[in-house]
């Protein structure tokens, strides 16, 4: 049976958040929290910018069974993150079953507060997919996660003609999108800002969290953005570029590893690179980035509940005629 989170699960999600499988990278990386702290700590439920957390128990075979989900809201939009799932495929024969039945409930009590998409992310090469796709999940693009790795000295300098990003960007943002995302990834995130969702920081973690976006133009127009995202684990990098000379991407890249200070040079920084972004590999391993991941980035379009107005009948208007004498 699958229930929401109460303060008597508490001891089940510990254990088990052992063997958990994280499905948000970019979270996972930056800011690997406790599934049971954000669990008790995070913010309401599917509100805003909420975390859902579901558990479930069960016997099957002949023994006890027992997992848990995380889904985040993402803030100001009708979609939702997988964060978390557990046990993990290759903790428990059963994970898969659990898994199957845990984002059956997620998506259900996603679709009646509204969502319309739910994310996830998984490894390429791992039954991870599979069991996503059971449960009504497409996948929509891949993803290389390249690291650079924590210690190593970053010389390079801030460059001309970069910026950070401002409000009155965001058209020319969507611009730059929609040039470089090809339509079926368009259709499966609907937007720009559904690559740049974060998870909304709990209490303890406002000073430790920062997220700042830069644009490079040239003659007017922006060719280029990155969005570079910190935690108290390290730094989440994503770059778009329109440029054919394949100089807007060294230059963003080179800015961002610059505009670190130096506490910060000590993390690690990760940068996801999707399969239509070629233009950025050879990039990335000349500023010292490694190979790390492969991931499949899945969705899940949700049916949400609509109202429908019920007319409502109108009393009949009686004419009576009144025939006057002559």
């Amino acid at each position: 049976m699958v229930t929401p989170f109460g303060l008597r699960h508490s001891l089940l999600v510990y254990r088990l958040q052992r063997t958990a499988e994280r499905l948000d990278m970019a979270q996972a990386l930056t800011r690997p929290l406790s599934p049971l702290a954000v669990a008790v700590l995070g913010p309401i439920p599917w509100r805003a910018t909420g975390v859902a957390t579901y558990v479930l128990r069960m016997h099957q075979s002949g023994r006890r069974v027992a997992g848990f989900a995380q889904v985040l809201k993402r803030p100001g939009r009708a979609e939702s993150d997988v964060l978390v799932l557990a046990p993990s495929l290759r903790a428990d024969s059963a994970a898969g079953d659990v898994w199957q039945r845990l984002l059956t409930r997620c998506a259900i009590e996603a679709g009646e507060h509204g969502v319309q998409r739910i994310f996830a992310s998984a490894a390429a090469d791992g039954r991870e997919v599979d069991v996503l796709r059971q449960v009504g999940f497409v996948p929509y693009t891949q993803e290389t996660v390249y690291r650079h790795a924590s210690g190593v000295q970053i010389t390079a300098a801030p460059v001309a003609g970069i910026r950070a990003q401002v409000t009155s960007d965001s058209w020319a943002m969507q611009r730059l999108y929609q040039m470089v995302t090809p339509p079926v990834v368009q259709h499966a995130e609907g937007a720009l800002e559904s690559e740049n969702s974060g998870f909304p920081p709990l209490w303890w973690e406002t000073p430790l969290l920062r997220s700042q976006g830069y644009v490079m133009s040239q003659g007017g127009e922006v060719t280029g953005a990155a969005h570079i995202q910190s935690g108290p684990a390290g730094h989440w990098l994503r770059i778009w570029s329109a440029d054919n000379q394949r100089t807007v991407v060294p230059a963003l890249l080179n800015h961002c590893l610059a505009t670190l200070k130096s506490p910060d040079r000590k993390k690690p920084v990760y940068c996801a690179v999707r399969d239509y972004q070629n233009d950025m590999r050879l990039p990335l391993q000349d500023a010292g980035f490694q190979l790390y991941a492969r991931r499949s980035r899945l969705v899940k379009h949700l049916t949400v509940r609509v109202k429908d107005a019920v007319p409502q009948a109108v009393p009949a208007l009686v004419v009576h005629a009144i025939t006057a004498p002559f």
